[in-house]
């Protein structure tokens, strides 16, 4: 058997032999007609690859032959690219990119081509780092310091990425930020200012220093409280563009009182509490700047007590602020309304707070009417009504004030207002209890008093939330046209010694368009000697006039600048006329007073213009207002009506009391009926 199948297996071979078999590569023995196929073409492949500038492609060349067959000759054949500055290609047909760009690849083999294109993408170019320049600069309080981000790139390139990246400040109380990277020195302190786009950031640190603080001065002056009360001081300092600032509760502020036996002062927020009759100096210390003032107690008692507002009506869930003015036995009138005991006398109707975060606000429960009782040291008294009634919030109403067109420039500010409607068809306000949005902030952000500020051209819309309740969207656009000019405006260009008068700043941008730039620029004034201006939050542009003579006001956003020359007088003051007059008003009501002063050189002026800054007692609600220049308001009768130091009088009862205002000693007095 084995025999049998060798003789086979050799009978097979030669017979495939003979038939020509035994090569499957043409061109290597024969055909049928013994000749040699031919190479017919070339094809190259991938055909039209796409790569990245870097990154390489192996081609591959194919034969196809007369025969039909085809054959690998990657190897075998002549390559070739057609821009060597694009792609070059090795002898085994591996394609290098060398820069973007389009090349034609060819392989050669026997005059026989084929050819490939190939495209060559530029390489994605990413940032690598961001660099936030001033590096760890030290900045005037008080003043503006613009800082930049640059980025750096996988290519080795940088640019000037300001006004694309996210800049943030770490302690804003410190050193805030805008979205175009605008510091504004606050307090003095240190804060990180980072840049982020994406997931790179950049950060250096800023402090803020008092190097430019010149002078200081406290308010009220020479100031006296009853024993047994407390008082709020407030220190200001001026800086030497001309600027000034309340730094009262401000960091690295210093308070001290020469007798802690008669009172005693906090050391970070100038608030004073008597502690026996007699007189301690009070110094408060600011950088380099000091100023000191005398602080009187007085051995006087509590003769009555007057609650405001009165016969008030609330919505349940709704606040509302009392406060209480002691009477003494020397005539003199305190708000200690933070010492007095708060209580309800119904708390199912209304609760009122003691703790000195929210001390005198009372807070509405359930319908009816509660008694709102204050209470000195267990014993003089004085109390209102308020009433709260069962209605429901039905809707909330935002509303601009005072631009109808809703329309802001980058940094302009629009104040919204929101109203409460309820269902017994009354209203309330709640632009300061509500919940605000801006639907992209990367367009204007709004803070929690409903304060919109634009920061880059766009739509979005601002809504308000209160319980639930949420407003209809109201649209606000912002301009992204830049700022090209700034004309400063006065009042008035001669004022007298201390008074003062509100300067404006109006904007012009790019597209001719005007804007209202007050609130935003910083302002200066060349003669610190003759006229300081105010650049505290919300009351920019009031200048206060020191000396006579000339200085010239300066406003400053973005390196564009305003200038106005104005000239105080060492007029004197003759007269004074309180407007309006012979007011009736009803319980629970207000009443809003101006002084008009008038001067021996003929000239008369608005005594009782926009305040000049607020102190804000931190754990203290209060707001302690000093008009800039410091007319004094007073009522005769606090049980009917009682009156704070920007005119603004509230009714505590029925009757009439004569409202006075006291300047450089000349006064004015009208009537307030409470009706």
């Amino acid at each position: 058997m084995k025999k049998l199948l060798t003789v086979t297996a050799l009978f097979t071979v030669a017979l495939f032999n003979a038939c020509g078999g035994g090569s499957s590569n043409p061109g290597q023995g024969g055909n049928g007609g013994g000749q040699t196929p031919s190479l017919q073409s070339i094809t190259v492949g991938p055909n039209a690859p796409v790569i990245t500038a870097g990154g390489s492609q192996q081609f591959t060349a194919t034969g196809h032959y007369s025969d039909s067959s085809t054959q690998d000759l990657t190897s075998q054949v002549t390559w070739s690219s057609s821009a060597p500055g694009v792609v070059t290609i090795s002898a085994g047909g591996m394609a290098t990119s060398v820069g973007p760009g389009n090349a034609t690849i060819t392989a050669t083999k026997n005059a026989i081509s084929g050819t490939a294109t190939m495209t060559v993408n530029p390489a994605p170019i990413n940032l690598t780092s961001i660099a936030v320049s001033p590096s760890t600069p030290s900045i005037p309080l008080g003043t503006l310091q613009q800082f930049v981000a640059t980025g750096s790139y996988s290519d080795g390139s940088t640019k000037d990425i300001s006004a694309s990246v996210l800049w943030m400040s770490a302690v804003p109380s410190t050193a805030s930020i805008t979205n175009k990277g605008m510091v504004t020195a606050n307090a003095v302190g240190s804060s990180d200012i980072s840049a982020t786009l994406g997931s790179i950031s950049g950060k250096t640190t800023a402090s803020v220093n008092t190097a430019n603080v010149v002078s200081m001065k406290i308010l009220p002056a020479d100031s006296s409280i009853a024993n047994g009360t407390k008082q709020q001081l407030a220190a200001l300092v001026t800086f030497n563009d001309g600027s000034t600032l309340n730094v009262s509760t401000a960091q690295g502020v210093s308070w001290t009182s020469s007798d802690g036996g008669v009172a005693t002062i906090g050391a970070g927020n100038g608030y004073a509490a008597s502690v026996a009759p007699g007189t301690t100096m009070i110094t408060a210390s600011y950088g380099t700047a000091s100023a000191s003032t005398n602080l009187t107690v007085n051995n006087t008692t509590l003769q009555s007590l007057a609650v405001s507002p009165g016969n008030d009506l609330l919505a349940p869930g709704l606040t509302q602020k009392f406060s209480a003015i002691g009477t003494f036995s020397d005539g003199s009138t305190q708000n200690i309304s933070s010492i007095v005991t708060w209580t309800s006398d119904n708390n199912g109707v209304a609760t009122i707070s003691n703790n000195i975060a929210t001390v005198g606000i009372a807070t509405a429960v359930g319908q009816g009417a509660a008694h709102i009782k204050a209470t000195y040291n267990g014993g003089v008294n004085g109390s209102t009504v308020l009433n709260v009634s069962n209605a429901t919030l039905q809707s909330v109403t935002v509303t601009p004030n005072p631009n109808p067109a809703n329309l802001i420039a980058t940094f302009e500010v629009l104040q919204f207002t929101a109203t409460g409607n309820f269902s017994d068809g009354t209203t309330a306000p709640l632009t300061f209890a509500a919940t605000w949005n801006s639907s992209d902030s990367t367009v204007a952000n709004i803070n929690s008093s409903g304060l919109a500020t634009g920061a880059a051209g766009g739509s979005t819309n601002i809504t308000a939330a209160f319980n639930g309740v949420t407003s209809a969207a109201v649209p606000l656009t912002v301009n992204g046209s830049p700022l090209v000019s700034l004309a400063v405006k006065c009042k008035n260009t001669q004022f007298a010694i201390g008074t003062s008068q509100p300067c404006t700043a109006e904007g012009t941008l790019a597209d001719s368009t005007v804007r209202n730039m007050t609130p935003v620029v910083h302002w200066t004034s060349s003669d610190t000697s003759v006229a300081t201006i105010s650049n505290t939050s919300g009351l920019r542009g009031n200048i206060s006039g020191v000396s006579a003579g000339d200085t010239t006001i300066t406003a400053y956003l973005n390196g564009i600048v305003g200038t106005n020359p104005v000239s105080v007088t060492n007029a004197h003051l003759d007269s004074i006329d309180v407007t309006p007059a012979s007011n009736n008003i009803n319980l629970g009501g207000t009443q809003v007073f101006q002084a008009l002063g008038h001067f021996d050189d003929g000239t008369s002026q608005n005594l009782a213009s926009e305040p000049a800054y607020l102190v804000q007692l931190e754990g203290d609600d209060r707001p302690f207002v000093y008009d800039v220049i410091f007319v004094n308001w007073t009522s005769s009768d606090p049980k009917v009506a009682v009156i704070n130091k920007a005119g603004v009088a509230t009714s505590t009862g029925l009757g009439t009391a004569s409202i006075t205002a006291t300047l450089a000693g000349a006064s004015g007095t009208t009537d307030l009926t409470v009706q």
